[in-house]
């Protein structure tokens, strides 16, 4: 059950990371088609940065009212649409690094493992991890298991349930460089293609 205080709260979330998980997959489907170049992202990514100073101080029609459907309230008055943004720019250095494959699979990861990592543990998570205990274990379990089932069909099952199981965990520990945190959208794609890197290196 969810307290009354916390279902507008999970209606938001809700919203969030159904974008999330839609446009990480979406993404993923163009990287493996090869329809989206880096320059692409970049593209997208400076106008949504453009997009995103704007609406601080003026409302832009159809972004204003996609930012009321998906956007924290605090993010408004700071950086609207700084999911969206973080998102981006994961994407982007996944499909810069990463060859087709390994960046399409990282993206899957990252859209499915992020979304209900944090969903799930956050409204239903019951243990908390060691390794940070504002998350919870259950939802980086359920993750794993369904990034695993959605690449089944393109990769062997165990690569990607490590691969997966690395991210999400190393998604957990607070990384900064020079005293600014890196966002999870960063850390879980990056660290996924370098896992899957390494097992095509050593192990084939």
């Amino acid at each position: 059950m969810i307290p009354e205080q916390l279902r507008p709260y999970l209606t938001l979330e809700l919203r969030r990371q159904l974008f999330h998980l839609l446009v990480g997959m979406g993404a993923a489907f163009l990287v493996w088609k090869e329809l989206f170049s880096p320059r692409i992202f970049f593209a997208l990514l400076v106008v949504g940065l453009g997009t995103s100073l704007i609406s601080r101080n003026k409302r832009i029609l159809i972004i204003a009212t996609l930012l009321d459907m998906f956007d924290r309230p605090e993010d408004r008055k700071t950086l609207p649409g700084k999911g969206a943004l973080y998102l981006l720019s994961g994407i982007l250095l996944t499909v810069y690094f990463y060859p087709k494959g390994i960046a399409a699979a990282s993206i899957v990861i990252l859209s499915i493992g992020d979304s209900l990592n944090h969903f799930i543990g956050r409204f239903w998570g019951k243990i908390k991890t060691p390794l940070n205990p504002v998350k919870n274990i259950e939802g980086s379990i359920i993750a794993a298991i369904l990034c695993t089932l959605a690449l089944l069909y393109w990769i062997s099952w165990w690569k990607t349930l490590i691969a997966s199981t690395i991210a999400l965990t190393a998604e957990l520990l607070e990384w900064e460089i020079l005293r600014f945190k890196i966002n999870d959208n960063l850390v879980i794609p990056i660290v996924a293609g370098a896992m899957f890197v390494v097992m095509k290196v050593y192990i084939g």
